[in-house]
């Protein structure tokens, strides 16, 4: 069944969720070990659960899980817009609607790194 990008990647580790337009693009940023070992939960825009998985001769392989997925993607966004203090409410999980969320995370994540940025040379 084909995968629909974009992809969204939990790395379990941090709670934070990325999101990649290809798989050549999520080659590039992942690392193939935290593939092996299990390290990341990943959806497709829809908010299907994926596995990720490694093969040869392109190193990763996507396969969908079905509904046996630990949490839903909707979730995993709430949880990491929590973790940054950014009071989030999915409601239904169009692909539009997921999308729209993380564009405001990251707007979030954005702003906050130019106000660090401007605080902390402030403080020189």
């Amino acid at each position: 069944m084909k995968i629909n990008f974009p992809v969204f990647v939990l790395a379990k580790d941090c709670g934070e969720i990325t999101r990649f337009d290809s798989i050549d693009e999520m080659q590039r940023e992942l690392e193939r070990i935290d593939v092996e070992h299990n390290e990341y939960a990943a959806w497709e825009c829809n908010g299907r659960a994926l596995e990720l998985k490694t093969q040869q001769p392109s190193w990763l392989c996507l396969e969908l899980l079905g509904a046996s997925a630990d949490k839903p993607l909707a979730a995993a966004l709430e949880n990491y817009a929590a973790s940054l203090d950014v009071s989030l409410k999915i409601g239904s999980s169009t692909p539009e609607r997921l999308n729209k969320a993380y564009e405001e995370i990251r707007a979030h994540v954005q702003k906050r790194g130019l106000l660090s940025r401007f605080f902390s040379r402030s403080k020189s």
